[in-house]
């Protein structure tokens, strides 16, 4: 049975734990539930300034890679031996950013509230979570919330399955990355995927736009004559590596929700033979902007390069 990681960012503090209790009590212990209060503003909007992403962000690695007791986490033995270590072994070696077969969920949600600068947030999940926006209509209102809630988890339950399935395929557009990637399309892409019901007439007209087959590569083209060929199963390098940072470590794991094969990147060329020589910049969300020179650039779904 799948498990769901549903973090809640922007609802006003005077309703957060009323909510949160109401879908826990609704909810199976498949369902882990994390939200913090936010200040309550008078315009009846969410305002998504550092402290609150940074406060979202924790919260959503908690639900993730947490090890608390059900219903509020996943990891089934706290406090016990762990269920994969032979000889009785009683620690645990994951860091806090790094999860296992036992605790990690099959799907990671955020639901906000409407607000400003949600850009902010959605920037830092960088397309982690299935996200989906809850009306000011609700704002402040626990019942109308706890509604609004419900709704938003029930239409994710229907497109997350879908998702699911098409995240498996090396040659899913839903895998490429939006940084170096370079074209508005994606986003374009994501918001269809996570909005309807099924994602494959949006990634159906995204590969007749953007997936160029020729007699020795097949590949998506990208910005300013790069080739993104999906990487061979036997040319992947194995599991990314772990990540110190929340955002970067929730990447990791997941893309719009469903978990995929983190070792899964692209062989990145220059389409018109040339090789790189520095004049190119790509963006690493762990190190920054690079000019790589050589044949190729390996840069995997979170827009890191290893």
């Amino acid at each position: 049975m799948p498990l769901y990681a549903v973090t809640l960012a922007g609802i006003p503090g005077r309703i957060i734990n009323d909510v949160l209790a109401q879908l826990r009590a609704r909810y199976s212990d498949r369902h882990v539930f994390r939200g913090a209060g936010a200040p309550l503003r008078d315009d009846r909007v969410a305002s998504y300034d550092p402290k609150i992403v940074e406060q979202s962000m924790l919260l959503a690695s908690d639900a993730i890679f947490g090890r608390s007791a059900r219903p509020w986490g996943f990891c089934r033995r706290k406090g016990k031996p762990c269920g994969l270590k032979s000889g009785g072994k009683n620690s645990c070696t994951r860091t806090a950013t790094d999860t296992c077969e036992i605790s990690r969920p099959t799907y990671f949600i955020v639901l906000y509230q409407e607000g400003l600068k949600e850009d902010e947030l959605l920037k830092r999940l960088h397309h982690a979570a299935f996200t989906a926006r809850l009306s000011r209509v609700c704002y402040n209102k626990r019942d109308a919330t706890v509604a609004a809630v419900v709704e938003a988890i029930e239409r994710a339950t229907k497109s997350l399955g879908g998702l699911l399935q098409n995240m498996q395929s090396r040659k899913s557009p839903l895998l490429l990355l939006p940084l170096n990637f370079g074209d508005r399309s994606i986003g374009r892409l994501f918001n269809r995927a996570i909005s309807e019901d099924d994602p494959k007439p949006a990634m159906r007209e995204f590969d007749l736009l953007r997936y160029v087959k020729d007699k020795s590569k097949r590949y998506y083209l990208g910005r300013t004559g790069l080739g993104f060929p999906p990487a061979l199963p036997q040319e992947q390098h194995g599991e990314a590596l772990a990540q110190d940072k929340v955002d970067l470590a929730l990447t990791k794991q997941f893309r719009l929700g469903c978990y995929y094969n983190n070792g899964h990147h692209y062989d990145v060329f220059r389409t018109d033979g040339s090789e790189f020589d520095g004049s190119i910049i790509f963006y690493c969300r762990k190190n920054g902007d690079t000019r790589p020179k050589g044949t190729h650039v390996n840069v995997y779904v979170d827009d890191c390069l290893r």
